[in-house]
């Protein structure tokens, strides 16, 4: 049973090994250069710019000398003297470099700028210039064995009080096309005084450049950029940065960029292998805008402690970036310069990445703003952390997270370890799942820093030491894991082998076999022998938890099926815990989507109307699979898909195909109007009956519409979707069941009459040809207003909601409804409008006879007049759930109140925490509750390890200074 995963992971190690050895042969020869070209030398101390350069007796004395040369040929060698010192003329503000390279090389016959003789590396210093080392426009070349500064001599403090823009390294393209062959290897650079400024500033420097921060230089930067339209794009193909020792740099050790917005577009073959990079004044390393890059074997310490000015920088990331990998690698030390403005993490996936991001067999320690962050913008796939180690890092960035994360991620064989006291926190995130980590985390005897699990995260099989597992935490081990030495851990990587297994460790052979899970553990050993292990490290040779036994065949329902999408389910559970699964095509037999560790598969991709039939196999925590289930056939639905560039636009809507999160890689906006501006699709409806209507939501953010209304016409009848089109998530979002009509004549059009810019993308229509009134389990009412003078009206909505959360209007579909109202002389109804009567609260629900059951709404409350209204507190956990008692974690008070006097109120709550001896905490939240509004105010409290005798009292008072109570205090529980 084990063999076939074993092999699978080393042919899987073998192909990484074989692309990367067969990159570095094919796109670096290193010994190509002696074949052909010339050889030029430069000795700075008895070199004459009067000779040929062409041999070590006629060397040149300058790097003038190469900088006027634009006619170097593939093949040709500059070298520089080992032991000379080449301090460049600081002439004025906008001097490019110290050495400017202005010609390429060949594939095969790269040019070479190196070093000759015995000694020290020659040193060129900048003083001063945009870069020590200058390329632009050029390929095929070979930067190696050289030291390289750029301060100015005259002022090397410079950088502390002003902005200057300065790198070791720039390299360029600008409207060339693809740029290839650049390897950068075995440098020293260091002293590079640029600049620091991070995050949203942009400044002037001192040369003249405006609105540019830390991303304008680096030790070695690499931008590629396009001004003009029309021209070619500028991108890199094949970039080797290797072996370089990086310290003392204002900004960024490594910074690679460019100006492409598709993946297509994206540099390629970029790998960043070995690098020391120490003390820098922003981040580590940064690779942006380039499609599978390869980051590993680096070390970063001491990111954001040179220079000034650091903000939101991490030690190593990613962004705009088309799957990546990040391994092996050391990060620590990384420094946030003010918690309010810092993440200051080992390792981040940042904005408008798309597709899988694997970081794995990664030491981070001793980093101020945690372990692992990402942006939430991930597009299109996941994060996977695996056989990573951290140690000792903190949570004194923004977030206060070890882990700061949004994205759907999988972590899994990962130690987080913490002796220090400082704690343990994750963000909420209902789409991260954690299995066989290591939680280690002492407590600190004060009790301040509690470890703090996300409550809405899945945790199976994992370990827990010093402080109590999540509640929702499956097939846990609680205890001393037996790790070999973990107190030993500094600095480098062969001080954590303290974190290996002893022998008789409860962990081993109690994890869960993972599959394409990268073929070995944190120190090479090979996965897996027995069952698989908890933590980093699997015990060699070691078949502990081995059997046989295989999961009983699953049985399958089906959830839910659309155009092009299926969701099946099944109750397959070991330990409490979901199993794996792979889906497969039974007219096939081939594997088609996995789940891991849940119990409904998805599969996506499929053809509107078309039959299919599939199977499932599940996998238990040993690894053995099921027998494989009955066969499952669905039948996808008709549906009608409506999308852009085919709408019909009335006013200034502009179309951009820049958007990642587009549908089919076109959107148009407009900004906010008056409902003059349109875009409107016509529909051809195959079949009269109900349609479920989805709208392709793209990442919105600030500046979109919260309110953009999608009119879809049928019948002669329409009813109007509002959507918020500013949530960061991108995909379908379901608007509601309406019936259409067989045939033309109908349309779906959006506006610009909305609060902000208006996106349309992509709009489809689901022909739902079982639904029926019969499929509604539940009835809710609404109403556009719950606050209302005497003669104001409010408009009700009365939907249907079926298993799936899907709605139908009951009120647009004509259904027989009954409303009752409890109070009449305070709010009169007709026609499902509420008119306000006299002072007071009434209640108002509706009861609807579905499939011969009578079913009544939840109760909607209006008030009418002018009266200030307080709701009893609500008390939920960290995930949002309710709860009745207090638990471990955060404990969230919320109160919502209802101003309809004609007045501003200020209205202070207070949640504080006691127990036997007294008040042990407290928090508050204060604002002003304007007249005819309604406010809800939430205080999160962390609480304590031991909770024995503690209970909360909630006040709500006017404000902190005069403290009058509006309300008798609540205690609870």
């Amino acid at each position: 049973m084990k063999a076939k995963p074993i092999v699978q992971k080393l042919i899987s190690l073998m192909l990484i090994v074989a692309l990367a050895v067969s990159m570095s042969v094919s796109a670096f020869p290193a010994s190509a250069a002696a074949e052909v070209g010339t050889t030029y030398y430069i000795d700075s101390a008895n070199g004459n710019d009067s000779r040929d350069g062409k041999s070590e007796s006629t060397a040149w004395k300058t790097l003038a000398k190469v900088n006027d040369k634009t006619t170097f040929q593939p093949g040709d060698q500059i070298l520089l003297k080992s032991g000379s010192v080449f301090t460049h003329t600081f002439t004025g503000n906008k001097s490019e470099g110290a050495l400017i390279l202005a010609s390429s090389g060949s594939e095969g016959h790269p040019i070479v700028i190196g070093s000759y003789g015995q000694g020290p590396k020659p040193i060129i210093n900048a003083n001063g210039a945009y870069a020590a080392i200058r390329v632009k426009n050029q390929q095929y070349f070979t930067i190696q064995g050289l030291e390289i500064t750029n301060y100015k001599i005259s002022n090397p403090d410079d950088f502390l009080t002003e902005y200057w823009r300065r790198s070791g390294i720039w390299i360029s393209t600008e409207h060339q096309g693809a740029k290839k062959g650049i390897t950068i290897k075995d440098m020293t650079i260091h002293d590079i005084n640029g600049m620091s400024i991070t995050g949203e500033t942009t400044v002037t420097t001192v040369q003249g450049d405006t609105n540019v921060n830390k991303n304008a230089n680096a030790g070695i930067l690499l931008n590629a950029w396009k001004w003009t339209q029309g021209t070619p794009d500028a991108v890199y193909e094949d970039v080797l940065l290797e072996d370089n020792h990086i310290y003392n740099v204002a900004g960024p050790g490594v910074s690679i960029d460019g100006h492409m917005q598709n993946p297509s577009g994206y540099n390629k073959n970029v790998v960043i292998r070995g690098n020391t990079i120490n003390n820098t004044g922003a981040d580590g390393i940064i690779v942006g805008v380039t499609q599978g890059p390869v980051v590993e074997y680096n070390v970063s310490y001491n990111a954001g402690r040179y220079g000034n000015g650091s903000r939101w920088i991490a030690g190593m990331w990613f962004w705009r970036t088309d799957t990546a990998l990040m391994q092996y690698n050391e990060v620590g030390h990384v420094y946030a310069r003010e918690k309010a403005h810092s993440d200051s993490a080992a390792f981040d996936t940042d904005i408008l990445a798309t597709r899988d991001h694997i970081f794995q067999y990664n030491y981070s320690h001793h980093n101020e703003g945690g372990f692992y962050m990402d942006m939430g913008r991930l597009v299109n796939g996941k994060n996977i952390l695996r056989y990573n180690i951290s140690v000792n890092d903190r949570r004194d960035g923004h977030s206060s997270n070890v882990i700061n994360t949004t994205d759907t991620g999988i972590f899994y064989n990962n130690v987080f370890y913490n002796d220090q006291g400082t704690g343990f926190s994750m963000k909420e995130n209902p789409r991260i799942t954690f299995v066989n980590n290591i939680f280690y985390y002492t407590s600190n005897p004060s009790g301040a820093y509690v470890a703090q699990y996300p409550a809405s995260a899945q945790f199976y099989y994992n370990a827990f030491y010093g402080q109590p597992a999540p509640a929702q935490a499956k097939a846990s081990i609680i205890g001393d894991p037996m790790f070999v030495n973990p107190g030993g851990s500094g600095d480098g990587r062969h001080t954590v082998d303290g974190f290996k297994l002893q022998p008789g460790s409860p962990l081993i052979g109690a994890g869960a076999a993972i599959s394409d899970n990268g073929g070995e553990d944190f120190w090479g050993n090979l996965l897996y022998l027995g069952r698989g292990d908890m933590g980093a490290f699997e015990s060699p040779g070691s078949t502990a938890g081995e059997t046989t036994e295989a999961p009983a065949k699953p049985q399958v329902a089906v959830v839910e099926v659309l155009d092009t999408f299926v969701r099946l389910s099944s109750g397959s559970m070991e330990n409490g815990v979901p199993l794996n699964a792979d889906i497969f095509d039974a007219a096939t037999d081939e594997k088609i989507a996995s789940a891991f560790f849940s119990n409904e598969y998805t599969i996506t991709g499929l053809t509107p109307d078309t039959a299919y039939t599939f199977y499932i196999k599940v996998i238990n925590a040993a690894g053995n699979y099921s027998e494989k289930s009955d066969d499952i056939q669905v039948t996808t639905r008709k549906s009608v898909l409506l999308r852009e560039p085919e709408g019909v636009k009335v006013g200034n809507w502009t179309v951009s195909t820049t958007d990642l999160t587009t549908y089919d890689g076109i959107i148009s906006r407009i900004p906010a109007g008056s409902g003059q501006g349109t875009l409107t699709w016509a529909t051809d409806i195959p079949e009269t009956g109900y349609y479920a209507i989805y709208a392709w939501t793209t990442r919105g953010g600030a500046g979109r519409a919260r309110n953009a209304p999608y009119t879809v016409h049928s019948g002669g009848q329409s009813k109007t979707y509002i959507v918020d089109q500013t949530p960061l998530s991108q995909g379908w979002k379901h608007l509601g069941i309406q019936k259409l009509q067989q045939g033309t004549g109908g349309y779906v059009q959006i506006s610009d009459n909305a609060d902000g810019t208006v996106t349309a993308d992509a709009v489809k229509l689901v022909y739902l040809d079982d639904y029926s009134f019969d499929d509604i389990e539940s009835v809710m009412i609404s109403a556009d207003k719950l606050q209302l003078g005497v003669g104001d009206t409010a408009r009700l909505t009365v939907m249907g909601v079926d298993r799936l959360g899907r709605q139908l209007d009951l009120v647009f579909d004509g259904a027989e409804l009954e409303y009752v109202v409890d109070n009449p002389e305070i709010a009169s109804l007709q026609n499902g409008i509420v008119t306000g009567e006299t002072d007071g609260i009434t209640s108002i629900s509706v009861k609807v006879m579905l499939d011969g059951v009578q079913v009544t709404s939840n109760k909607l409350e209006i008030f009418v007049g002018r009266v200030f209204q307080i709701y009893e507190p609500e008390f939920t956990n960290a995930g949002g759930a309710a709860i009745d008692s207090l638990v471990q974690g955060t404990v969230n008070t919320s109160v919502t109140l209802i101003n309809s006097t004609e007045r501003k109120m200020r209205v202070t709550l207070i949640a504080a925490l006691y127990s036997a001896e007294g008040l042990v905490k407290y928090g508050t939240n204060e604002k002003a509750v304007a007249e005819n509004s309604t406010v809800t105010f939430n205080v999160g409290l962390t609480m304590p390890e031991d909770l024995t005798g503690h209970y909360m009292r909630v006040y709500l008072w006017d404000s902190l200074s005069t403290l009058r109570p509006l309300t008798d205090v609540t205690l609870w529980p």
